[in-house]
């Protein structure tokens, strides 16, 4: 088994611009804007085979469709829709845009209160190791 932490979809800086401007998160908070994990190394099979799947699409352009904000006491992060092909071990894709003081960025797949956002943006990145 080869040595990496995650797999994420990075975001370009056009994009982190952008999500900064629409979205602020609350006082105080570490922000990211940064990424959507696509996969974290925990050892298992489980993540190299997505890790696997993903291999192709590496150091590609692609695009994420914006379709939720979501905040709870620990995060704040943006639901989005893949493009197709691309798989993801998290049951809710999303890119976190903060956390609390307390918080982590695993705490946005705890996030339960989720507000469709009314309208259609994408953002771009690529995704790596």
């Amino acid at each position: 088994m080869k040595d990496w932490i995650y797999v994420g979809l990075f975001l370009d800086d056009k994009s982190k611009r952008f999500l900064k401007r629409l979205y602020s998160i609350p006082r105080g908070w570490k922000e990211y804007y940064d990424h959507m994990t696509v996969v974290f190394n925990d050892g298992s099979q489980f993540a190299e085979e997505i890790k696997s799947v993903n291999e192709k699409h590496f150091h590609k352009r692609l695009t994420l469709k914006v379709i939720a904000v979501g905040i709870s006491e620990k995060a704040m992060a943006l639901k989005v829709e893949l493009p197709g092909g691309i798989v993801c071990a998290n049951k809710i894709p999303h890119i976190t845009l903060g956390t609390s003081l307390e918080g982590k960025p695993v705490d946005s797949n705890d996030i339960t209160n989720w507000h469709n956002i009314g309208w259609t943006f994408t953002v771009t990145g690529s995704m790596h190791e």
